[in-house]
């Protein structure tokens, strides 16, 4: 029994989303199991994942996304519409605009040129594009910066999740 405690609280954890920046899936407050990662590799993840993962400028802020691409593959927004190796990707989890700006008022972050992901990297974006800071701002992440992968949600104070 002590081992099998062991190895489950060595192999996942668990996480309080805080903020809104994956809504409407994962609402702050909600609580998930995360399978830990110590050295992932693409292998380990799927475009649609949830993760967590450590910003470059911090290695103690766990920040939480879903994967959109993997290494090599071609990334691009264009008013605010992702395409992924050039085809557009659908998101039913994406959080919907309020209403559509004129392009003169997008936002740059709407807009994101075309980039291959680098080797060893994944493209990590929130649900909440409105309220979120991913690779929009920061770029292409590094796999050895992926911490863990969602598994499951337990609680969820607005009733959603995956």
């Amino acid at each position: 029994m002590t081992a099998g405690l062991y190895l489950f609280t060595n192999r996942y954890q668990s996480y309080i989303v805080k903020g809104r920046s994956m809504e409407p899936t994962l609402s702050s407050g909600t609580r998930m199991l995360v399978r830990n990662l110590s050295r992932p590799t693409w292998a380990d993840i799927e475009r649609g994942d949830i993760v967590t993962y450590l910003r470059e400028e911090s290695d103690e802020a766990t920040t939480l996304g879903r994967v959109v691409a993997g290494p090599g593959d071609s990334v691009e927004i264009a008013k605010g519409i992702l395409r992924v190796n050039g085809a557009e990707v659908s998101e039913p989890y994406r959080k919907p605009v309020a209403s559509e700006a004129p392009e003169s008022e997008m936002r740059l972050r709407d807009n994101v040129q075309p980039l291959v992901v680098p080797p060893e990297s994944v493209y990590i974006l929130g649900d909440n594009r409105e309220e979120s800071s991913d690779a929009r701002v920061w770029g292409p992440t590094p796999l050895s910066r992926v911490t863990g992968k969602h598994v499951l949600t337990w609680y969820s104070p607005g009733g959603a999740g995956r």
